[in-house]
């Protein structure tokens, strides 16, 4: 009913004082947006080798939903320092992924509030990957290599001296 009613008064509105009504609209949409990303939030921090304390270069963070379990678009890669920030986080539920080749996964739950920003210290713990034992095994070639006849010509108007 309410629906129907603003609607109506919308229409009765628009008419009256013509487009108006649509650019004060289109500047309240805008500005919630733009008052939206002021309050989004900030999440910092370096990701180290849990055994040496080396900052690792070059791993993943990124921000999955936890009720969707959905990777979002809030991602980072760490820095020559093994520094990372996610800039403009709106507020919800996320972990908090680290990856990177050679090291466990890092998967931390996290709850981020408007106008906050966090500071997460990461380490790693490297990973090993257990394979089957392969022998390597090679023999002498039984043939004889006979003599490689190599001819070379030389084609030039100076005279070579041997």
């Amino acid at each position: 009913m309410f629906s129907f009613t603003f609607n109506k008064y919308v229409d009765l509105v628009s008419k009256r004082y013509g487009i108006y009504i649509y650019y004060n609209l289109n500047i309240l949409v805008t500005l919630i947006s733009f008052l939206s990303f002021l309050s989004a939030s900030k999440i910092t921090g370096k990701v180290f080798n849990d055994k040496t304390d080396d900052a690792l270069i070059g791993a993943n963070v990124y921000l999955i939903e936890q009720d969707t379990e959905e990777v979002t678009d809030f991602g980072s890669a760490t820095d020559v320092d093994g520094f990372y920030s996610i800039d403009n986080i709106p507020m919800g539920s996320y972990y908090l992924i680290s990856v990177y080749i050679g090291y466990e996964q890092h998967k931390e739950a996290l709850k981020v509030f408007p106008d906050e920003d966090y500071t997460i210290e990461i380490y790693l713990n490297p990973s090993s990957i257990e394979i089957q034992e392969t022998t390597v095994t090679a023999k002498k070639r039984q043939q004889k290599i006979g003599k490689v006849k190599y001819y070379s010509y030389i084609s030039s108007n100076k005279k070579l001296i041997l």
